[in-house]
């Protein structure tokens, strides 16, 4: 799953935890004209209507405006706004808790700018958890050089990101017995024959398999136009400490210097990819 898939998935997530939690905000009954009843109903259905409302058009709202929706809605449906304020909060936190391959500074401005009289200890809090997801993910932020780590082609001999400088990259970490990868090869295809003229530009795909004569085997059964390499015992570790590869496929983009464009890119079957990445290459 790639780190747009993930970011849509997290912030409609955290639409239906507001609004299991808003089932669970007990209220003054003074602060409201209806029932209790009536005013929880409200709340859910309000909720539940604002994240319905926002799922099919999640590729058309920038993230800004989702979270300003977001805390619009708290200030409208919770009283006090102590816990309005709390409730924001926890949620902005909640966002820096997860992986990211973006710098997302531009959320805890937009919260440091929406919070208004929250408590400071509240600001302290969204401050802490922002500041720790910049040490856990910051080497992975685009511009950042990519960490190196080896594996091997077909005949053996041991690469490693290093060797293909001066290229931008294309780098697809997969394996044969991965569904969802497989399902990418016809799009890393047809990119491949688009760019097979370019020698500024590599596309390749680093298998994941502990055992490279099944690696080999599929290959030979199934034989493509791009290149082919197999993680090495080191290359792996790094994949999954430094890069956080918890799942694949998972596709980086490396400039001709070494730095990310992104760690967490689209998959190529995606809408949109093909354009964003002619237009990546061309820069």
């Amino acid at each position: 799953m790639n780190g747009y898939k993930m970011r849509k998935i997290r912030i409609i997530s955290l639409g239906w935890c507001l609004c299991m939690a808003m089932m669970c905000v007990a209220m003054p009954a003074s602060s409201f004209k209806a029932s209790a009843a009536e005013v929880n109903t409200y709340r859910l259905d309000s909720l539940e209507t604002l994240v319905d409302s926002l799922m099919p058009h999640m590729n058309d709202y920038n993230e800004k405006t989702v979270f300003k929706t977001f805390f619009e809605t708290i200030d409208k449906v919770v009283t006090p706004h102590e816990w309005a304020d709390r409730m924001k909060a926890d949620m902005i936190a909640q966002m820096f808790d997860g992986f990211t391959t973006d710098d997302e500074k531009w959320l805890y401005d937009f919260y440091l700018q929406e919070s208004g009289n929250a408590a400071d200890s509240l600001k302290e809090k969204v401050k802490t958890h922002y500041e720790a997801m910049l040490g856990k993910y910051g080497h992975l932020f685009p511009g950042k050089p990519a960490p190196d780590f080896t594996f091997t082609d077909l005949k053996g001999k041991r690469l490693s990101l290093a060797s293909f400088r001066g290229q931008t990259l294309l780098v697809d970490i997969w394996g044969t017995w991965c569904g969802p990868c497989k399902e990418e090869i016809p799009y890393i295809a047809a990119l491949q024959k688009e760019y097979a003229g370019r020698k500024d530009v590599r596309i390749m795909s680093i298998a994941c398999d502990k055992k490279a004569e099944r690696w080999k085997t599929y290959l030979d059964k199934h034989p493509a136009s791009w290149d082919q390499y197999l993680i090495t015992g080191e290359g792996n570790k790094v994949l999954d400490e430094v890069y956080f590869c918890e799942g694949i496929p998972r596709f980086f983009i490396i400039d001709k210097q070494g730095r990310f464009i992104t760690a967490d890119a689209m998959r190529p079957s995606e809408k949109g990819f093909a354009e964003y990445f002619k237009k990546v290459v061309n820069q």
